[in-house]
């Protein structure tokens, strides 16, 4: 468990710095609306992914050791080829694709839909490390082939990132099934259709949560690109400023990756309470203080970093630091209720969050732009946390407000439950 945990968020963490050089490199070769070009069809794929994930996202982990194999990936490999074709020509007919971008969103959508759910049969057999490395190399090949087509061929526009995202999908693919090959089972296809169907049952309350709070972080691209002469530039420069504040969340989702695992495997619920409040304190506090860092930077060092025209993500970052760092808690939040058996907690949370986002979205992103999305997000984020707030009040009876305030002994109890995962771990 020690090793899985620190690999874990030692792959995490390096897959967030090449997400970040990504962001760099795209921004200073393709400039605030090629940027936007992307982050769009990047958005669209993740749209598309989350209707895969129906059926061939994260409740395959679950039903992967109860279950033959290919009952799993036949039909999920099938409806990744129906949602992968359907999806992207829904979005073209709602006018949130172009035409144009939409053969290869159809492509690139079978390519990433069938390594998630190959990835998914390496979770449900605990090969993390496997789905560590599959991400990892994906992510390095994407940003060393997009280099190579900037720089090689001189394509400085959004036909370098789609062909990077071909190869790079490709090669993560092929990697993926040289990993569950091993697993593989005879085909059989009795009961096949009891599976899909508890397949579908089962992952659609939590995939519904994953998709609202999918457009919480997403929907306001689509709402400046319609709304504003220079959409498509404004969520260039947005995107990257969402990217560098989302950063933020890393202290907390590493954390809570810990607490997550040390709750599913407590039966002591008060202490799971008393641990909860004192993450809580804590990666609130973090992330106060690196957002205080983030927003004393100049703006001349954004539009150093990630080219010019990109100097104005200062000002974005200002309405959008208070729902980082109020959702930072929400985070650990969620780890809980998810660790104790109750996601449709955080699943409710993401609709509130949702409802709020389309409230104030169509009503202060026409008028203010960037900013109006940046406050629209923040009234998102604080909304779905303080529903969690208050269900988790109601769970834990024990819990006062007052021990939310942060006292030195909180350090003190967190030190010595990573004594006790760790080293009581190495010793098993």
């Amino acid at each position: 468990m020690f090793k899985k945990i620190v690999s874990t968020i030692f792959a995490r963490t390096l897959l967030a710095g090449l997400t970040f050089a990504l962001a760099i490199v795209t921004s200073q070769y393709l400039g605030p609306e090629g940027k936007g070009d992307a982050s769009l069809f990047m958005l669209n794929l993740t749209i598309v992914q989350l209707i895969n994930n129906f059926v061939g996202g994260p409740y395959l982990v679950y039903l992967v050791p109860r279950n033959n194999i290919m009952h799993l990936l036949l039909p999920s490999y099938a409806w990744a080829f129906i949602s992968s074709i359907t999806a992207p020509l829904i979005l073209v007919l709602l006018h949130l694709s172009d035409a144009d971008s939409c053969r290869h969103l159809i492509m690139i959508s079978l390519l990433y839909s069938v390594i998630t759910i190959n990835t998914m049969i390496m979770m449900g057999k605990e090969e993390v490390h496997k789905c560590n490395l599959t991400a990892l190399l994906q992510s390095f090949t994407m940003i060393a082939c997009f280099v190579f087509y900037l720089e090689i061929y001189g394509m400085k526009n959004l036909s370098a990132y789609i062909n990077a995202l071909y190869f790079s999908s490709s090669i993560a693919l092929i990697l993926s099934f040289v990993f569950i090959i091993k697993h593989l089972q005879k085909i059989s296809f009795k009961n096949i259709t009891v599976t899909f169907y508890e397949t579908l049952k089962s992952g659609f309350v939590v995939q519904a949560g994953n998709i609202a709070q999918m457009f919480n972080y997403r929907l306001s691209f689509y709402l400046v690109d319609k709304f504003h002469e220079e959409g498509r530039k404004e969520v260039g420069i947005y995107s990257i400023a969402v990217s560098v504040a989302e950063a933020l969340w890393l202290i907390s989702q590493s954390v809570a990756l810990i607490l997550y695992s040390r709750i599913s495997n407590s039966d002591d619920k008060q202490y799971s309470r008393k641990l909860t409040v004192i993450l809580v304190k804590i990666v609130f506090l973090s992330t106060i203080v690196c957002t205080g860092i983030l927003l004393c930077m100049p703006a001349s060092l954004f539009a150093f970093v990630f080219g010019e025209g990109f100097g104005g993500i200062k000002a974005v970052l200002f309405p959008l630091s208070v729902g980082i760092i109020i959702f930072s808690a929400g985070i650990i939040f969620s780890a809980y209720f998810v660790g104790i058996g109750k996601p449709k907690v955080s699943v409710f949370a993401s609709m509130i969050g949702f409802c709020i986002t389309l409230a104030l979205g169509f009503i202060l992103i026409p008028r203010y732009g960037m900013m109006g999305a940046g406050i629209t997000a923040s009234a998102s984020y604080t909304s779905g946390v303080v529903y969690q707030f208050i269900m988790f009040m109601k769970e834990a009876e024990e819990v006062h407000l007052r021990d939310f305030i942060f006292t030195r002994n909180d350090f003190n109890v967190v030190y010595l439950e990573m004594k006790n995962i760790f080293f009581s771990k190495q010793t098993q």
